[in-house]
C-alpha cells in the first residue's frame, strides 16, 4: 500500500514522513531501529518525525522502551475518535450540562485498554463506553449514581468498613475500627482508578505508578493519623518476594514520626499469598500462623498519640489486619485503640481483591 495516494495538496507531508508511513504500512509494524536503518537518519531526526506523525494521529505507538513498535492508525480507531469528538461537540453532551460530573470523571476515571494503554478522565471514560458498547449519556448518569451511592459509606472523610468487619468476625473482632481510603471496585464500572494503579503498579513493579498511588493517598493517611490520635504504626508485611515492595515505598515516602511494631512474614515450603485463599477460614489460619511480631520501637513523645494503626494496601476479608490486632493485644502492646486502614478495600465481599 502506497500512502502517497492518501494525501492531497492541502495535506502535504514531508518525504521522510511519507517514507515512514509507507514502510510501516508495508511491514504492518516497525521498530525505531528498523526505521532508522531504512531511512539512514539519526535517532534524533527519526523521533522528531515519529512525534509529529503521532500528534497527527497517523500512527500508533505500541509498548514502552526498550520494546516499542509503530503501526498505522487503524480505520476503526479513526472512527472511534470521530464518534467521541462529535459527541463532545454536540449540544446533547452531558458533560456540557453537568460540569460537576465532568470534573468528577476527569479526576477519578482510569481506563487501561486491553493492550495496556492508560487513558484517563473523560477520554478514558468514553473509550471504556465504546469498548463496552454503552451509551455515553446513560452511562455517565449511571456513574454519577454509583459514585453518589458510594459516598454513603464515608465517615469523616474515610470509608467506614467497621460494620462489615463486625458482620464477618462477629464477636471475634479485635479492631476498634476499620477504614478504607477508597474502594477497590465500583459496581458496574469495575476497578477504581486507585485500585487499578495499585494492582498494575505491584504486578509490573512500576515504581512511578506506585508513587502515583502514594501521592494520591498520603494526605489522607496524615489526616487519619491526626484525627484518630495515632502514636504507633504497623505495616502489613508482604507474602510474595518482589524487588520493589509497595508497603516499603509507602513507609519511606510517608516518613511518619511514630513508634513502630515490626512484623515478619514466615513461610513454609511454598509461599501462599493470603489474598489467593478463597475461604475466610483459610485466610484467618494463614494470618494467624505466618505473621509474627518481630520488634517494637519507641521513638516518639508520649503526647504524640496513644492509638495503633495497622495499614495495608488492599483489604478484602480483613482477616490479616484482625489477626495482627489480636497478636498486638496478646503481646501486651495495645496502648489504646487499634485501627485498620487500607488504601483500597471491598465492602461486599473479599474475592475481588485476591489479585493484588
Amino acid at each position: 500500500m502506497n500512502y502517497q495516494l492518501s494525501y492531497n495538496s492541502t495535506n502535504m507531508v514531508t518525504d521522510t514522513s511519507l517514507r515512514i508511513l509507507n514502510y510501516i504500512a508495508e511491514k504492518e509494524e516497525a521498530s525505531p531501529k528498523e526505521l532508522a536503518v531504512f531511512l539512514g537518519i539519526s535517532s534524533q531526526a527519526l523521533f522528531k518525525q515519529l512525534h509529529k506523525l503521532l500528534g497527527q494521529g497517523k500512527i500508533d505507538k505500541v509498548g514502552t522502551p526498550p520494546v516499542v513498535f509503530y503501526r498505522i492508525h487503524s480505520e476503526e480507531q479513526v472512527k472511534v475518535k470521530k464518534t467521541i469528538d462529535s459527541y463532545l461537540a454536540s449540544k446533547d453532551c452531558i458533560f456540557q450540562k453537568d460540569t460537576e460530573l465532568a470534573s468528577s470523571i476527569e479526576d477519578n476515571f482510569l481506563y487501561i485498554t486491553p493492550q495496556g494503554d492508560m487513558k484517563t478522565g473523560i477520554e478514558g471514560f468514553l473509550l471504556w463506553c465504546v469498548d463496552k458498547s454503552r451509551d455515553f449519556n446513560k452511562t455517565a448518569s449511571e456513574y454519577k449514581s454509583v459514585t453518589t451511592e458510594s459516598q454513603a459509606f464515608y465517615k469523616n472523610g474515610f470509608i467506614d468498613a467497621t460494620d462489615k468487619m463486625i458482620h464477618t468476625f462477629k464477636t471475634d473482632i479485635r479492631l476498634d475500627g476499620m477504614y478504607y481510603l477508597d474502594f477497590y471496585v465500583l459496581k458496574v464500572f469495575g476497578k477504581t482508578k486507585l485500585g487499578m494503579l495499585l494492582l498494575y503498579g505491584k504486578q509490573n513493579q512500576d515504581i512511578a505508578m506506585m508513587r502515583q498511588v502514594i501521592s494520591a493517598v498520603e494526605v489522607g493517611i496524615y489526616k487519619f493519623v491526626k484525627q484518630y490520635d495515632i502514636g504507633t504504626i504497623v505495616f502489613v508485611p508482604p507474602t510474595i518476594y518482589r524487588n520493589v515492595q509497595f508497603m516499603k515505598e509507602l513507609d519511606e515516602q510517608l516518613r511518619l514520626p511514630l513508634a513502630r511494631i515490626q512484623l515478619k512474614k514466615a513461610k513454609g515450603e511454598v509461599s501462599v499469598a493470603q489474598k489467593t485463599l478463597s475461604s475466610l477460614k483459610d485466610r484467618i489460619e494463614n494470618a494467624k500462623n505466618t505473621i509474627f511480631i518481630a520488634s517494637y520501637s519507641e521513638y516518639i513523645q508520649p503526647s504524640q498519640g496513644k492509638n495503633i494503626l495497622v495499614i495495608d494496601d488492599a483489604v478484602g476479608s480483613g482477616a490479616t489486619i484482625n489477626e495482627i490486632a489480636r497478636k498486638i493485644t496478646e503481646k501486651g502492646l495495645k496502648t489504646g485503640k487499634i485501627y485498620g486502614l487500607a488504601i483500597t478495600g471491598s465492602m461486599n465481599g473479599f474475592e475481588v481483591i485476591n489479585e493484588v
